[in-house]
């Protein structure tokens, strides 16, 4: 099955070097390659790295590299986090848990261990309220 996959990869970037060598035939040379097949290159470098692109598409490779540092990254490789999430205690925790662990947003970490719903709550509150 994974050649399969390199197959339809190998016939898509096949595709893309076919239409990256009609636009150099058709016209002058020193002119710009249009918007649209850089972005198709740029998706292509961030899939399968930018060296096998940039040698396959004869492709400046710093100009390839520049381009995949400086697009935005897709929703597929950036997944959105969520800025907050609440979890009932009462829900998860047993009344004697074993580890729980809570970092701050400077990166400062805290596990408590073994330590019961209302302590476990005192704590939490006063370590994330001195990183404000």
């Amino acid at each position: 099955m994974p050649s399969r996959k390199l197959d339809r990869v190998d016939a898509e970037l096949a595709g893309l070097q076919r239409r990256v060598e009609n636009w150099r035939r058709a016209g002058k040379r020193g002119r710009r390659m249009p918007t649209p097949l850089w972005q198709a290159a740029v998706g292509f470098a961030r899939a399968h790295g930018v060296h096998a692109v940039a040698h396959c598409l004869h492709l400046d490779y710093y100009s390839l590299k520049r381009r995949v540092g400086a697009a935005p990254a897709t929703a597929a490789q950036a997944p959105s986090l969520p800025g907050f999430v609440e979890v009932a205690l009462g829900q998860v925790l047993p009344v004697a848990c074993s580890t729980v662990e809570i970092t701050r947003p400077d990166g400062l970490r805290l596990a408590i261990r073994a330590a019961g719903r209302d302590e476990l709550v005192a704590v939490t509150s006063a370590f994330l309220a001195a990183g404000r």
